[in-house]
């Protein structure tokens, strides 16, 4: 069976062959051997005549074959005849031999400049059809969106993909707490990026079993209590503090959870008039307690280093023109 031109539309691919014929396009390209060995075949092929040159309807054909063997989407007949124009140096309206080697490689890029735009926004595969009045082709995307979404939540962390079973092997290997990143030590100085006291300077005391991370103002200094935060909502600074003499072993992921609240009992009208005592709200005895230890013992190591007590009350924050990833902090 004859290829087919590239008057007759585009031919159909699978994904694989996209991939592939992009990948032969970039060897050729770079091995210039080789790209000059197959230009001087498929010219030799086609010259029957022996002219040693081709007209437009030969230099067709020898794409359409080309494009037909590598699977490749050329551009369309008047862009190659563009091309044609373009390489032919003397005005001819033929392709010598040294003219075909420019024509041949300048065609090889512009399927290549098309096919990688073409990959990088969509990943789809043109497709023939038939009929008159249907546009003679259509796009068919490759990966296409589910039409469905299953109405149950699956666990990413102890599922595998859609089967939803659980990956022990990558669990064991987890150890199910993030790995703390080198920058943070223990007593490092670090920026918080979220949450309450988002754009304030915290010292680093431990990591809990959780993985997420032990800090304090100190309140004494900056009003910031022991509290927990993410790794990843944290800049860690170049500044340090001495915390070696801070006790934190009764700081547990236990420590910081709320107790269970007695479960609430539907009252009349009456009821709800009465002055029922309220729960007490803020920091127990105990929590303020630990905090007195710890701000006695972050203190002393503070005022050991000159300004760090400033240093830790001031405020981060970014201005028009600052560039946060060539900060060194």
């Amino acid at each position: 069976m004859p290829p087919k031109t590239m008057a007759k539309g585009k031919i159909e691919k699978s994904a694989k062959q996209v991939k592939a014929s992009i990948a032969w396009t970039k060897k050729m390209l770079a091995d210039k051997q080789s790209r000059r060995a197959l230009a001087k075949a498929e010219f030799r092929k086609a010259d029957k005549d022996n002219s040693n040159s081709l007209d437009k309807k030969e230099v067709l054909q020898v794409i359409a074959d080309v494009a037909h063997m590598e699977h490749l989407d050329l551009p369309s007949e008047d862009k190659i005849l563009a091309l044609f124009t373009l390489c032919d140096k003397n005005g001819d309206g033929v392709l010598q031999e040294g003219e075909f080697m420019t024509f041949f490689k300048t065609v090889l890029e512009s399927y290549l400049h098309h096919a990688e735009a073409e990959a990088a926004q969509h990943e789809h595969v043109i497709k023939e059809v038939g009929g008159a009045k249907n546009g003679k082709t259509r796009t068919i995307m490759i990966n296409q969106d589910p039409k469905m979404y299953p109405a149950d939540d699956i666990d990413p962390l102890t599922s595998c993909g859609k089967s939803g079973k659980r990956n022990h092997s990558r669990e064991a290997k987890s150890g199910a707490t993030a790995k703390l990143r080198k920058s943070i030590t223990k007593g490092t100085v670090l920026i918080l990026l979220a949450g309450r006291f988002r754009g304030r300077r915290v010292v680093f005391l431990k990591q809990m079993s959780s993985g997420l991370l032990l800090v304090s103002g100190p309140y004494g200094i900056n009003g910031i209590p022991l509290r927990r935060v993410n790794q990843a909502y944290c800049i860690a600074t170049s500044t340090t503090v001495d915390v070696s003499g801070v006790d934190t072993k009764r700081f547990t992921d236990e420590y910081f959870g709320k107790g269970k609240q007695p479960k609430r009992v539907k009252k009349d009208g009456d009821a709800m008039m009465d002055d029922a005592a309220k729960a007490p709200t803020g920091p127990s005895d105990e929590r303020k307690k630990d905090q007195a230890a710890v701000d006695a013992s972050l203190l002393k190591a503070v005022k050991k280093v000159p300004m760090m007590d400033k240093y830790l009350k001031s405020r981060f924050s970014l201005s028009k023109g600052d560039k946060p990833h060539k900060m060194f902090f």
